[in-house]
């Protein structure tokens, strides 16, 4: 609900594409659709297309009496990751686990491979500090201010742009983790995440690499939050989290930033299907660079851990799985191999059809193929942007693979032949992609419905039902910007966690209230205005010695035993 003569613009700022949704005071919507630029000439293109439909309905006001609220979804913390641009980070650690991050779990996701490749690195140097926390919170070795005092000085800290702190079993017992904060904070040290905070979870590895994650995404988040602030001025704003709820600025989190934008877009392709009484949800959303999928039925599914490059994170988000296969990914023949992305053209240069001297792209081959139709875009394309989409550009870049075919083959392939081949090989991947949230994990998925959304998605819906044995689409009249309208139709969320590690029994449940208590309160601190507040409490029941734990609702002993099992 927007307020009386009050607009909201929600914003969700993907690879290629920038999807604006304003919502008028008579709660009309305006979409807008723009090209992702770099740096923050997006932000700049956004505020002026703002400012433009503001000013088209009430010239004398400006923009921060008129608007209400602006609610962002941003791929910057996962686009940062991917492209290694965040801060230059220092970790510390308890004495003795200098290379634990370097060892970390020893998973390996090829077990036979000769070439083992090491995992990415988000922080640039490890130091060791001496005191020792046991697993029941006891201090066996005094951590001696004067010696930490010492240390930090002489080792260079002040060349960092930001310190993760990540000390052995600090989740139960933070007090060495807070006398180095003061100790950094004496010496003019302000970007520092605590693991005790960052992830107050058990097990050290996933722990550190949680606090590493919002180290080197802190000072890159708090720029983009300080650009967001003065180009609003006035005007409240709230950013998208990972598990669909959200955050004020301050409370944003580098870890809770990674799939900001997918998971308004699950949240969007859920509300419209229900309003038209769909409760099985195949969420599909492809965009110009990959395809997220998520599966709904009757309750949004969340998981505890991400992984960014195979490093595991303590953060709650959205079960939602991401493949390469998106409108700009790369498409690629040899004339024996058809390769579909994981490489994108992105907005610029774009695929081959923009005329910008651009790959060949999936978008290309669906111009070539027909399914999409120079005559129903607008000339925006070519190096003077006044063009249509150049579908002769297009044929003889295919040319050249059939060319390549003829020579390896001595057999004629025509041009649509390789384009239906690179098409039928982005469907498989989209497909593979849902069976692994849906049928992998044992659910039927004939009766429900694909809920399609993101640029790209109504393009290669049809094959990509087939091939699951959908009967159901369902494309809404807002479908190529649902994840901007999943954002506004979001509410404010967080999530805390609290490890307790005891066994569960009926005297047990009740001395959780008191933890639950604690989780309350400390959650409220989240909120502007605590009054309207619901909360939701979950404990992660497992068997005993085994690691994996099923999230049961808190109740009574008996019916909690009754869902467990």
């Amino acid at each position: 609900e927007t307020k009386k003569n009050k607009w909201q613009f929600w914003i969700d700022r993907g690879g290629t594409f920038t999807d604006v949704i304003g919502v008028s005071p008579e709660k009309i919507l305006h979409v807008k659709k723009i090209l992702t630029a770099q740096k923050e000439e997006s932000l700049d293109l956004v505020l002026k297309y703002i400012n433009q439909l503001i000013q088209s309905y009430q010239r004398d006001l400006s923009m921060d009496e008129i608007v209400e609220e602006v609610k962002i979804g941003t791929t910057i913390g996962t686009n940062a990751l991917l492209e290694n641009k965040g801060a230059k980070t220092a970790l510390i650690v308890t004495k003795g686990y200098k290379d634990l991050l370097e060892i970390g779990h020893q998973n390996r996701q090829d077990l036979f491979s000769l070439d083992i490749k090491n995992e990415k690195r988000f922080w640039e140097k490890t130091f060791e500090i001496d005191g020792r926390i046991n697993s029941f919170g006891r201090v066996i070795k005094v951590l001696e201010k004067d010696q930490l005092k010492a240390f930090l000085e002489s080792s260079g800290m002040e060349n960092f742009d930001s310190i993760a702190i990540a000390l052995i079993n600090s989740y139960i017992n933070p007090a060495h983790e807070r006398l180095v904060t003061q100790e950094l904070n004496a010496m003019g040290i302000n970007n520092i995440v605590v693991s005790h905070l960052s992830s107050p979870m058990i097990g050290y590895v996933d722990r550190a690499n949680t606090a590493v994650v919002d180290a080197y995404l802190l000072p890159l988040l708090q720029k983009y939050v300080g650009s967001l602030k003065n180009a609003l001025g006035r005007i409240s704003f709230s950013i998208m989290q990972s598990h669909g709820g959200l955050t004020d600025a301050e409370n944003f989190q580098g870890r809770n930033s990674i799939l900001s934008g997918p998971a308004g877009g699950v949240i969007g392709a859920v509300k419209t299907a229900k309003r038209r009484g769909f409760s099985k949800i195949i969420c599909f959303d492809m965009g110009g660079t990959s395809t997220d999928v998520a599966h709904y039925n009757d309750n949004y599914e969340y998981r505890s851990q991400s992984k960014i490059e195979s490093i595991a994170i303590n953060s709650n988000s959205m079960d939602i799985h991401t493949v390469a296969a998106g409108g700009g990914s790369i498409v690629e023949f040899d004339g024996i191999r058809y390769k579909v992305g994981p490489e994108s053209g992105g907005a610029y240069p774009g695929p081959a059809c923009y005329g910008h001297g651009g790959p060949v792209t999936v978008t290309d081959c669906n111009v070539l193929l027909g399914i999409v139709r120079p005559e129903f875009f607008p000339a925006l394309f070519g190096k003077n942007k006044k063009s249509k989409i150049n579908r002769e550009l297009v044929i003889s870049c295919f040319e050249k693979f059939a060319a390549s075919a003829r020579d390896k083959f001595k057999e004629k392939t025509s041009i649509f032949q390789i384009a239906e081949g690179f098409l039928e090989l982005a469907v498989e991947k989209m497909a593979n992609a849902i069976k692994k949230i849906s049928i992998d994990k044992g659910h039927d998925i004939k009766d429900y419905v694909l809920n399609c959304y993101g640029g790209a998605a109504a393009q290669h819906c049809c094959a990509v039902a087939d091939s699951l044995g959908i009967k159901k689409i369902l494309i809404s009249k807002n479908a190529s910007v649902l994840s901007a309208l999943g954002i506004g139709l979001s509410d404010r969320q967080t999530f805390v966690e609290e490890s307790i590690n005891k066994v569960l029994s009926g005297s047990s449940i009740n001395s959780l209230q008191l933890i639950v208590d604690k989780i309350i309160k400390k959650s409220r601190l989240s909120f502007k205005n605590p009054k309207s507040l619901r909360s939701e409490i979950y404990l992660k029941l497992k068997y005993e010695d085994t690691l994996d734990a099923i999230p049961i609702a808190l109740s009574d002993m008996k019916t909690m035993k009754k869902k467990f099992t």
